[in-house]
């Protein structure tokens, strides 16, 4: 009798403790989490794949980071098309109104009080006809679910170099602003390079003060990355963005659409001389002519 639980890497601690809490309360249970139960060596798509073929429900773990992934999604709709029963699990202040569909579309419990982890054991119980262990802790199982404050160092994470990979010193994948900063920016700031995804979907990327986006060249910031970033930002952390030249049209990418989430909706557009290539022309006179607009200081 097995249960596969849904998670998102960030809240991999959480899913592990929810796996211990459900195991113990629900006798001859074993609960898939691929943080606990994938090991070196592994091949993961494999193991979770089998996983998923043995698994007769289907947890979904919901917060307001983990909805927007589509790896989320794309479990949750994996147990649905073998016709599984999906239960998303709400939690860090998410309602079960505010899940997105395909999610919206299950009977999802909000574990925000102790009858509601009883509930969701019994309700699970009843799925394997099985009783709820007379000892279930559900005083633990609840206090797993809290939220820890978010505890930050001064590190400074730089994601999606254009050229900055030229502020290395050593070539090592920590360097430092000391002297490349204009007038009045004191300080010796230590950067991280976050060019792996992994590590920027990890759980250490709460540990950083700040983060910095430059323009990306001819590649995308992905989905996941701009979901992690939004959620990072609303826990207090600080991002600086970094346009670049001609911006996003030019540069084949994306940061505009990151940052539209907070607001800031940059122009895309390229202006150019004539005959403009890859050979950029500065300081060339640009002549246009914008015809039926309306007036406006840039015509």
């Amino acid at each position: 009798m097995n249960i596969f639980l849904s998670h998102i890497s960030e809240e991999s601690t959480v899913a592990k403790a929810l796996k211990v809490s459900l195991e113990s309360a629900l006798p001859g249970i074993e609960v898939f989490v691929s943080a606990a139960d994938i090991h070196y060596g592994d091949q993961w798509l494999k193991v979770i794949d089998e996983a998923m073929e043995r698994a007769k429900i289907i947890i979904s773990l919901c917060s307001p980071a983990s909805v927007r992934r589509s790896w989320l999604n794309f479990e949750s709709g994996s147990g649905w098309a073998r016709r599984l029963p999906v239960i998303p699990i709400c939690y860090k202040g998410l309602t079960k109104d505010q899940l997105p569909d395909p999610l919206g579309m299950f009977q999802a419990v909000e574990l925000t009080n102790l009858k509601a982890c009883q509930d969701l054991a019994e309700r699970i119980a009843s799925e394997f006809k099985i009783k709820v262990a007379a000892d279930f802790n559900r005083s633990q199982m609840f206090e797993n679910l809290k939220t820890e404050p978010v505890v930050r160092t001064d590190g400074i994470g730089i994601v999606r170099t254009h050229r900055q990979e030229e502020w290395e010193q050593n070539k090592t994948t920590v360097f430092n602003l000391a002297g490349n900063l204009p007038d009045g920016l004191n300080g010796d700031w230590q950067l991280k390079n976050l060019s792996d995804k992994r590590l920027f979907l990890s759980e250490d990327l709460n540990k950083y003060t700040g983060l910095i986006f430059t323009s990306p060249w001819r590649s995308k910031i992905e989905p996941e990355i701009i979901s992690a970033t939004i959620e990072w930002v609303k826990q207090g952390g600080r991002l600086l963005l970094l346009g670049f030249e001609f911006g996003d049209r030019h540069h084949d990418t994306n940061l505009a659409e990151l940052s539209q989430h907070f607001g800031i909706t940059p122009s895309v557009d390229i202006v150019g001389p004539p005959g403009f290539g890859d050979i950029k022309p500065y300081e060339a006179l640009v002549n246009f002519e914008v015809l039926d607009a309306e007036e406006h200081f840039f015509n």
